[in-house]
């Protein structure tokens, strides 16, 4: 499998966990508050964000599957993933210090609010969840390409011996 193919599926499946994010709000306008879909995607996402609504976008007036700070991690993990094969032709290369950087404003960000020494806003939640979903692209995106191209080898590695 070429390296195209394995970051389009990178890129769809990213894409497909951020529409399921915005779907909820869309589904609750078109098929109405409460739809059986809607809250199966807020349950789906429940074990990795805690849904604050007070924290949370929200589109035609019904939150995100998750709350602000996931959601920017997520579209600017998409983000990078849509921009990747521009960058990696300017030879970038990235490593897990940089996401240890760019995990610090968040955990910051965080700490601070925990502590009540600062109140994290809705526009801080974005700005750190940005910077650090995207620099987990960075980090991830080799990664996921190296599994997903295990998976294809081990999968006809699989079907030759079973044949």
């Amino acid at each position: 499998m070429t390296n195209r193919k394995v970051h389009i599926i990178i890129f769809v499946l990213t894409t497909l966990w951020c529409t399921a994010i915005i779907a909820p709000p869309m589904l609750n306008v078109w098929l109405g508050e409460g739809n059986i879909v809607s809250k199966y995607l807020y349950h789906f996402y429940s074990p990795v964000c805690h849904q604050f609504d007070s924290h949370s976008f929200h589109l035609f007036g019904y939150k995100l599957s998750v709350c602000a700070r996931c959601s920017s991690i997520y579209f600017g993990f998409l983000f990078v993933v849509l921009i990747h094969p521009i960058i990696r032709r300017n030879k970038i290369n990235s490593n897990t210090k940089l996401w240890v950087i760019a995990a610090f404003p968040m955990v910051l960000d965080v700490i601070l609010d925990f502590l009540n020494l600062h109140s994290a806003t809705m526009f801080s939640r974005f700005v750190t969840g940005i910077i650090f979903g995207s620099a987990a692209a960075f980090v991830l995106i080799p990664v996921l390409k190296e599994a997903i191209s295990s998976i294809k080898i081990n999968f006809y590695s699989y079907r030759r011996s079973s044949t």
